[in-house]
């Protein structure tokens, strides 16, 4: 039998060591988890903010594809004609070809000016001439919200058949050194099909 005397302890020397070696990879682990972690919430806010501009413009695109005319208006809502190819627009007005009543094709040499559809940036009210982060879109089915966290729609003629269309989209981050991420996506020509 072992009697009290013989048992050896740690000295206090090493339980600080070792407290010490707890304590210094502890740290590590926590500050490696933090760094991860905002790595993680700046990616998925940069992810966000690129499919946020990606869908808009396509929304975009594929209406102004199909248009007979397009329009495109200053911020006091008058027309930029087709020949300035130096003014950026805020507002897009497009007009689609008539379509022939109960058939799924259009007439393309007529324009439908009844079912046109506006693209522009708002407040949460979608009333034009505010300002907001809302892409609306208002056509013959009322006003919707495209997109949210869009700072700015700019369009501009690139000739008189196309224009350019640019879409910034922004998303605030949490607990970052940068207050925010911003996607700007460009659609250089978008050429009119039925023009």
């Amino acid at each position: 039998m072992r009697t009290m005397g013989n048992r050896r302890g740690f000295t206090m020397l090493e339980v600080m060591m070792s407290l010490s070696i707890m304590t210094m990879v502890l740290v590590a682990t926590v500050s490696m988890m933090i760094a991860t972690m905002r790595c993680y919430q700046s990616e998925s806010a940069k992810v966000d903010t690129d499919t946020s501009a990606v869908m808009a413009m396509q929304d975009i695109v594929n209406k102004v594809r199909e248009a007979k005319t397009v329009d495109i208006l200053n911020t006091q809502n008058n027309i930029i004609p087709s020949t300035n190819l130096t003014t950026d627009g805020v507002r897009l007005n497009i007009k689609p070809p008539i379509t022939v009543q109960d058939k799924d094709y259009y007439d393309r040499s007529q324009i439908d000016t009844v079912n046109t559809t506006d693209y522009y940036i708002s407040d949460a009210t979608g009333e034009t001439g505010r300002t907001g982060t809302y892409l609306w879109r208002d056509d013959k089915d009322g006003k919707r919200i495209i997109k949210n966290n869009v700072s700015s729609l700019l369009l501009r003629w690139d000739t008189s058949r196309s224009i350019k269309i640019t879409v910034t989209t922004k998303e605030q981050i949490t607990n970052q050194n940068k207050p925010y991420v911003e996607t700007q996506l460009t659609q250089r020509v978008v050429y009119l099909r039925n023009y």
